[in-house]
């Protein structure tokens, strides 16, 4: 069953693949499955959920129409170990402990639970080469409940920024951006794509915003903005940017609840640009003074998680 999950994935409806799929997960009578109005095959006795998705935060997906109609994306299995009676990809099975999947999947899972201190899974990301593009294994150590679970997706990514066009990209990404590449902080594949575009941001012949401009376009599945996403800072740091960007955990990483990026940016330009708090992100002028006076902030709130993310993988960890 493995075997035909992966191969569907990335299909649409009317792919073979997709369409041996539902016919496998269908009634008895031989009628195949099929999405609901949300896109969404429940498939109990199967254990399996699958979801169709027009909307994939991914460049490999980009939203159409056909007919009129949006096109959906076979983008998320979900499997239910309970009824799952199929095959497993090769390396996983539900019997594996915490420990046996760090070995396995590597040191580099991502910590998740209601707050800091209560961390309920740790998610891995494996690509599956050969397969659609962005086709990844989810395997997931559940720690309330001790075992695994596995979901198969296509690699979505977190919006992190949005902006209305290339051209204008705002100062607000601009300048986390900016910072991200002084410190090492991008992903490794965009610092090597964009080696010359990251060194003049270094040496301050080139802003932040320029750099979004120049390497960082992805167009946007929602059809109206373009992002910067996760996939384009460093993946070893992504608890820090899912906290201070998404305004997560702040309160204890910082000692306060609002404490995100969008709040340190707000209490520091919005008495002298009023426009910000009209979420104007292009209201701050692209200068490199500017940055200056937010860069010491940017630095101050990534001190205060390191040691606490460190404390907490040391803790998971055992």
């Amino acid at each position: 069953m493995h075997d035909l999950i992966l191969r569907a994935m990335g299909g649409t409806l009317d792919d073979p693949a997709v369409v041996e799929l539902l016919a496998a997960l269908g009634s008895a009578s031989g009628k195949p499955a099929k999405p609901n109005k949300d896109g969404y095959v429940v498939a109990k006795k199967h254990g399996v959920e699958l979801l169709f998705d027009a909307n994939v935060a991914s460049d490999l997906y980009p939203q159409k129409r056909v007919n009129r109609k949006q096109v959906r994306y076979l983008c998320t299995c979900w499997i239910r170990e309970e009824k799952y009676k199929g095959s497993w990809p090769e390396g996983y099975s539900p019997e594996l402990d915490f420990a046996s999947m760090r070995e396995r999947y590597g040191e580099e899972f991502q910590l998740w639970g209601a707050d800091w201190d209560e961390v309920r899974e740790a998610r891995w990301r494996v690509p599956v080469p050969g397969l659609a593009p962005g086709v990844v294994l989810k395997p997931t150590y559940h720690f309330k409940d001790p075992g695994p679970s596995l979901t198969i997706a296509l690699d979505y990514h977190l919006g992190l920024f949005e902006y209305l066009d290339a051209e204008h990209a705002d100062t607000f990404a601009g300048f986390f951006v900016a910072w991200c590449a002084e410190r090492g902080l991008l992903h490794p594949e965009l610092a090597k794509r964009a080696a010359a575009a990251v060194k003049d941001v270094k040496a301050r012949k080139k802003t932040g915003r320029e750099l979004i401009v120049l390497a960082i376009d992805h167009r946007a599945w929602d059809g109206k903005h373009n992002h910067v996403w996760s996939c384009d800072l460093s993946p070893a740091h992504f608890e820090f940017f899912h906290a201070y960007l998404c305004g997560v955990y702040t309160e204890e990483l910082f000692g306060k609840y609002e404490t995100s990026y969008q709040d340190d940016y707000h209490k520091l330009f919005a008495k002298r640009f009023p426009a910000v708090r009209e979420q104007r992100r292009d209201a701050v002028p692209d200068l490199w003074e500017h940055y200056d006076e937010l860069a010491p902030r940017l630095s101050e709130r990534f001190a205060a998680w390191e040691p606490k993310s460190k404390a907490r993988r040391q803790r998971v960890a055992g």
